[in-house]
């Protein structure tokens, strides 16, 4: 990736993924360490039920040639490792994203690590 393209990215310092509930299931989306919102997955209900049976080979993740590419009913989400990075970028379609964001790779790795223990550990 070239620098002035990273440029265009924030630190999303404090990294973490959330689970909350979205009706009669649960969701996910992914924070700083503030708490504040930095990429969802609107159309993901369910997660903790699917995530039971992934391992960190499992989520979302490529690299910058192929990165994670998921797409949605006006909702488009890219993920890919880079240089110690990983970079998640999220929009309403497949040409614009409005939320440009950069985490430590040993940080994403390690909310997936929680985050996948946390939805072994929920009620069926």
């Amino acid at each position: 990736m070239p620098s002035a393209t990273a440029a265009f990215f924030t630190r999303a310092a404090g990294f973490e993924i959330e689970f909350f509930a979205r009706g009669s299931s649960t969701a996910m989306r992914f924070t700083d360490g503030q708490g504040q919102t930095i990429a969802g997955f609107p159309w993901w209900d369910g997660v903790c039920r699917d995530l039971r049976t992934w391992t960190l080979a499992d989520v979302p993740l490529g690299d910058v040639s192929h990165p994670y590419c998921d797409l949605d009913q006006c909702w488009h989400i890219l993920i890919w490792r880079h240089v110690g990075r990983v970079y998640i970028a999220e929009g309403e379609d497949e040409t614009s994203f409005h939320n440009l964001h950069w985490v430590a790779a040993d940080e994403y790795d390690s909310a997936w690590t929680d985050a996948l223990a946390q939805a072994r550990a929920m009620p069926s």
